[in-house]
């Protein structure tokens, strides 16, 4: 019986710790964010804090989606039916990709609307204008990279899928500090530098997951449950994402009514 016990408290320490450590990092992220653009002025820090509120109901969705993804998928793992967690897989890229091509494009093209939601000030919304441009593109890997990091979470690849969000982190905060303040030659680029770096360390966490996806032998995308899924799956998935879409959603306009 104590032996069992300590399998089951190593196992379940497997699991929290590594989870546990990227969310610490991640949260470094945000704090390096302000720390350093607090030292270019107000402005680009305020104006940060404005756009990344777009970043930040992205997330909501992403968190959804992923919390849905596990409930799932932690079902199938358990029963041994990788199949099916494959399936699972496609059904959520899809939707998380969907998603994030609406955020892309709406940074992208919209920026100065999307600024506005948030405040009057010209200010500070000419500011924000170019750090959403540069940050769209990272939403479109963020939804790529989340759901599957999810998935490797799920699929006896936790120590691994955190290694690979710490590295992304890791990277975020040494670039914010290359761009942003203009180290190794080059040039400052200050609110812009932020945006770049967030860009390039989710770009280089897309590769590293696109990467871990070639391993054919290990739960993957597969092209025939992209074009075609169990319409029972969907059905599940929505069936524990719904409510959680909604609950996390009501938290941004409880804010702003």
């Amino acid at each position: 019986m104590k032996s069992e016990k300590r399998i089951f408290y190593r196992k379940l320490w497997g699991l929290i710790l590594p989870i546990t450590i990227q969310n610490l990092m991640t949260a470094l992220v945000s704090a390096s964010d302000a720390f350093m653009l607090g030292f270019v002025n107000q402005t680009s820090l305020s104006a940060v804090s404005l756009a990344t509120q777009v970043q930040f109901v992205h997330n909501l969705f992403m968190l959804a989606l992923t919390i849905g993804a596990t409930t799932l998928a932690a079902q199938y793992w358990g029963k041994g039916d990788t199949d099916s967690v494959e399936e699972i897989l496609a059904i959520v890229l899809k939707i998380s990709m969907a998603v994030s091509f609406v955020f892309f494009a709406a940074a992208m093209f919209f920026p100065r609307s999307l600024m506005r939601i948030f405040t009057d000030d010209q200010e500070l919304i000419r500011a924000g204008i170019p750090y959403l441009r540069i940050v769209s593109a990272s939403y479109l890997f963020l939804g790529f990279s989340q759901i599957y990091l999810c998935i490797m979470k799920n699929s006896g690849r936790t120590a691994r899928s955190t290694v690979y969000g710490s590295v992304a982190v890791v990277i975020n905060i040494v670039f914010n500090a290359v761009f942003i303040f203009g180290l190794a030659g080059i040039p400052a680029m200050g609110i812009a530098g932020a945006a770049l770096a967030t860009t390039v360390s989710r770009a280089i966490e897309f590769l590293l997951t696109f990467y871990e996806n070639t391993k054919r032998s290990l739960v993957c995308i597969r092209v025939k449950y992209i074009r075609h899924s169990s319409a029972k799956l969907r059905k599940d998935f929505w069936h524990y994402t719904s409510p959680i879409l909604e609950n996390e959603l009501k938290e941004p306009f409880l804010y702003t009514v």
